[in-house]
């Protein structure tokens, strides 16, 4: 090769160069300085100064940040690779927005003299042995740079905050929720296809049948989507499980907000999800596994009941994870016909006695209403109340009529009792709709518990068990039942119902009808007289009576 040629080979080498532009904020992105017209606006100028760019970098503000960083860490390697020894762009801000890039060019310019970087705009072209007016004018618009960015954070963060105040959650809805509205009056809404699905998902969930992985797969079958219409995995239903927007609070850097949306589920069934989520293991039933896994106990350790298959039958024994002299095998076989006789005890003689009580207390319940719409009128107007005497205690500080510390005092402590009134009348609703239905469910599968617990569907064997029984336990080879308070006094309701009926009709000489029964008798035997607190039933939906038997 010619000394000529290679003359104009290391020129040409010389004069190659990277163009950097970025687009300074989404306005600008969108309507504005595009970064098209960047990118012509650094080719004239390398025409102007015979350049020839080999590369050109375009960072866009719609970027995340760390998706932002990585582009401009992808700028400095490229050059670093190639060894380019200028590069262009169009001013400070749009090449660097903090100090630490800042410094990754400034060890890029040190490293060799031929390194330049040019600022068109800023009619500026840095390198090794540029003077110290020319560092100082980098220094101070790259100060401005770091201004401009922290500035533009914090008017974001203050509307961000505005708007978790005013009760509405920024950014993307959850899976569940749409986004309606116009720019800047965004709100998120349930979606009326996905948000009765996450309603369910958070239902089967609270059933114990579902370990999150069953729980994935069987919402995919049923159309659960998220809003790029994948599938959940089970990291995404753990995260979304687990998220209190859909009982209506918001989670923004670690502080808990009232949100204004509508919620999916109430707060009672979220904390009983979060209890199951908390669990070391959640249950995961194969398709032969026993039906009583898990629900049994030893009397004498406590310990949960293993259970092992021995010539096609299951048999259940201890586990002896503590200390246990109890070596008993049990056939399940033998536990569930136990099992049945306390299903069977539950059933009322007559199915027009259990008919009676469903309606009769739900026409109690009823007779409630006007007290309760009279409580909750009570707290509603003490809760505006407080929010006049805090926009009141807004104007005394305001004018310095009261001190700071008395402001910050005052105002926390009417916030503390509003936030109690709202939980009050969260459970004024669950205490009246959700509570009085429970106590007539359970009352109804009461009733049919023995005929479903032979249908042999392990999934309604065990919401049986779960919602009927508090405890099964192996001593020895007898089994020890323990209902819940509410199924110990349906059944020993039923029991004197029976006991009472073979009364009237040795004493009648015959029998009585259901309707002479119900008339004559039923009443105080299942109702007696009314709780004079109606509000303390917070645990026993059915009468304090009927949950609590003498």
């Amino acid at each position: 090769m010619s000394m000529e040629a290679k003359r104009q080979k290391y020129k040409t080498k010389q004069n190659e160069c990277v163009l950097m532009a970025r687009v300074s904020s989404r306005d600008q992105e969108v309507e504005g300085y595009s970064l098209p017209a960047q990118v012509r606006l650094l080719k004239d100028y390398c025409l102007r100064k015979d350049l020839t760019a080999l590369k050109t970098f375009q960072i866009s503000e719609s970027a995340s940040g760390k998706k932002q960083r990585e582009l401009f860490n992808e700028v400095i390697s490229y050059i670093a690779e190639n060894k380019i020894n200028i590069l262009v762009c169009e001013k400070v801000d749009r090449l660097t927005r903090n100090f630490k890039d800042a410094v990754m060019i400034d060890d890029w310019l040190e490293e060799d003299e031929r390194h330049e970087v040019h600022l068109v705009k800023d009619s500026l072209v840095m390198h090794k042995h540029s003077r110290s007016q020319e560092k100082l004018n980098w220094g101070l618009r790259v100060l401005f740079a770091k201004n401009t960015i922290d500035n533009l954070r914090e008017e974001v963060d203050k509307g961000v905050r505005e708007k978790l105040e005013e009760g509405w959650l920024p950014g993307k809805p959850l899976t569940g929720y749409k986004t309606v509205g116009d720019s800047g009056h965004k709100i998120h809404v349930p979606d009326p296809q996905m948000g009765p699905l996450m309603r369910e998902t958070f239902e089967l969930y609270d059933t114990g049948n579902y370990s999150l992985k069953l729980l994935v797969e069987t919402m995919k079958e049923k159309g659960l989507r998220t809003h790029f219409g994948r599938p959940l995995v089970k990291s995404q239903m753990h995260r979304l499980l687990s998220n209190p927007f859909y009982m209506g609070k918001m989670v923004w850097k670690g502080r808990i907000y009232d949100g204004k949306h509508e919620p999916l589920i109430s707060a009672a069934l979220f904390e009983r999800v979060q209890q199951r989520l908390k669990r070391k293991t959640t249950p995961k039933y194969a398709k032969h596994n026993p039906v009583l896994k898990g629900m049994m106990h030893c009397a004498e350790c406590g310990g949960t009941i293993a259970w092992e298959t021995q010539r096609a039958h299951w048999y259940g024994h201890c586990n002896h994870y503590k200390p246990c002299g109890q070596k008993t095998y049990i056939r399940q076989e033998t536990v569930e016909g136990h099992l049945l006789k306390e299903l069977s005890a539950l059933i009322s003689p007559s199915p027009q006695v259990i008919e009676w009580v469903k309606v009769t207390l739900r026409t109690k319940y009823e007779a409630d209403m006007e007290a309760r719409l009279a409580l909750r009128k009570q707290l509603k107007d003490r809760y505006q109340q407080l929010s006049r005497r805090m926009d009141v205690l807004y104007e005394d500080r305001l004018d310095a009529r009261i001190s700071v510390h008395q402001y910050d005092k005052m105002h926390q402590d009417a916030s503390n009792e509003q936030k109690l009134i709202t939980k009050k009348l969260e459970d004024f609703e669950e205490d009246y709709l959700a509570i009085l239905e429970k106590g007539i469910d359970i009352l109804d599968l009461s009733q049919k518990a023995a005929a479903i617990y032979t249908s042999k569907q392990d999934g309604d064997r065990r919401a049986i068990l779960r919602d009927l029984f508090s405890n099964i336990r192996l001593n020895g080879s007898f089994i020890e039942v323990e209902c819940t308070p509410l199924v110990s006094a349906i059944a020993k309701k039923v029991t004197m119902e029976k006991e009472l009926r073979n009364t009237f009709e040795q004493t009648n000489n015959g029998k009585i009808t259901d309707e002479e029964f119900v008339n004559g008798t039923i009443s105080p035997l299942w109702l007696g007289m009314r709780d004079s607190n109606p509000r303390s039933r917070d645990q026993n939906p059915l009468p304090y009576h009927l949950a609590n038997p003498q």
